[in-house]
C-alpha cells in the first residue's frame, strides 16, 4: 500500500508501507492523520523513556541504526499528515464555500414571487433536464447540508 498526498509539490512522493497508517485509505481521511499523530507520539514517549546516556552503556551500532529508523519513520508521518491535514483544510473550505454560495442563491430565491423564481430558473432546469420545482429542491437540500455539521472525510 502508498499513500500519495495529492499535493503537486516534493511531498507527493509515495510513502513505503507505514506502520503509523496501517488502516490507511488513499487518500488519507482527517481519522487516519489523527491516528497516525497518535501513534508518532507513542513511538517519541518509548524513545524519551530510554536511558540513551553513555553511562549506560549508550548505544550499540544496530540500536542507533533502528534509532534512526524509528526517527525517519516518525518525521515522514509528520510530513505526510501535515500535508493531508492541510489539504483536508482546503477541501473542507471550499465546499463550504460552494455551500455558502448556493445558499445565498436559494435565500434570494425564495425572496423572489414564483413567477419569477420559475422565470429564473426556467433555463437552467431545462438545461439539467430538470422541473423547476426540482431544481429548487435541490438547491434547497445543498443549502440545508451547509448548517449541517460536515462528516470526517
Amino acid at each position: 500500500m502508498e499513500i500519495n498526498s495529492s499535493n503537486k509539490g516534493a511531498t507527493n512522493s509515495p510513502l513505503p508501507h507505514h506502520p503509523f497508517f496501517s488502516q490507511s485509505s488513499n487518500p488519507a481521511t482527517l481519522t487516519d492523520c489523527l491516528d497516525a499523530i497518535d501513534r508518532a507520539n507513542a513511538v517519541i514517549e518509548l524513545i524519551n523513556s530510554l536511558e540513551l546516556s553513555e553511562q549506560n552503556g549508550g548505544l550499540s551500532e544496530r540500536a542507533l541504526f533502528g534509532y534512526y529508523w524509528v526517527n525517519s519513520l516518525v518525521q515522514s508521518a509528520l510530513t505526510f499528515v501535515n500535508v493531508r491535514l492541510n489539504e483536508l483544510q482546503l477541501e473542507s473550505n471550499k465546499q463550504l464555500h460552494s455551500q455558502s454560495l448556493v445558499t445565498g442563491l436559494f435565500q434570494a430565491l425564495e425572496s423572489m414571487d414564483k413567477p419569477h423564481q420559475d422565470q429564473f430558473l426556467r433555463p437552467v432546469a431545462r438545461h439539467m433536464g430538470m422541473e423547476t420545482s426540482e431544481l429548487l429542491d435541490t438547491l434547497k437540500d445543498i443549502s440545508s447540508r451547509s448548517t449541517r455539521p460536515p462528516l470526517d472525510k
